[in-house]
């Protein structure tokens, strides 16, 4: 009976390429072991916004934990997107994922320029962000609170005049956020989609549960 158990396990793998590394890696389909630890992980949480943080959470330490260690933004949308096509053959996403690059973005604050440079994030620089929101937000989290995550885990940097503000310290970076008016977040957020649309359907696998379930 083991070798049977033991020869599943072995067929139960998905071996990729990552396209960004290059890392070759082996990692576990989806299956009922990993489906059920959804009904834990975001037990006794009453605001809706909370429990989808700790969703986008869970994935990515999932992810984290799959790849055996810390990847790249475009890697980890590959890993979802061989999960999403395993289980949905009739809905597979062919699309051709490649590095992107963001261009810096300028907000002029009466006669100051603000300079805002991006990256790509790491696996382990998403987790710092989604980390710092629930814990400061908890169940008073809002809106604008997972916008904040969204758009800074892209941030390398903060250019004000001389001053330069790394990404790294996202508590300033919140002080930051908070000072922009909703007409200067919706121009950052556009910027970036527009970086993105060669992989907008695959960018959207971030927050689609079907990833999870067939």
């Amino acid at each position: 009976m083991n070798a049977i158990i033991q020869k599943l396990h072995s067929l139960n793998k998905l071996d990729l390429t990552l396209p960004s590394s290059k890392k070759s890696i082996q990692i576990n389909k989806i299956n009922l072991e990993l489906q059920s630890k959804f009904e834990d992980f975001a037990k006794d949480v009453t605001n809706e916004l909370t429990a989808s943080t700790k969703y986008i959470q869970f994935i990515t330490t999932h992810i984290k934990k799959e790849a055996k260690g810390d990847i790249n933004y475009i890697d980890k949308l590959y890993i979802l997107l061989q999960w999403f096509n395993d289980l949905k053959e009739d809905e597979k996403i062919d699309c051709n994922i490649t590095d992107i690059t963001i261009p810096d973005f300028n907000i002029k604050f009466n006669e100051t320029d603000v300079t805002i440079k991006f990256e790509l994030p790491t696996l382990v620089k998403e987790l710092a962000f989604l980390k710092y929101i629930l814990s400061t937000k908890k169940d008073d989290m809002k809106s604008v609170d997972v916008l904040f995550y969204f758009i800074f885990r892209f941030v390398q940097s903060i250019t004000v005049d001389d001053d330069i503000i790394l990404a790294e310290n996202i508590d300033i970076c919140e002080e930051v956020y908070k000072v922009l008016s909703m007409k200067k977040v919706t121009s950052i957020t556009d910027h970036l989609d527009d970086a993105f649309k060669s992989i907008e359907l695959i960018k959207n696998l971030e927050v689609d549960p079907r990833v999870f379930f067939a």
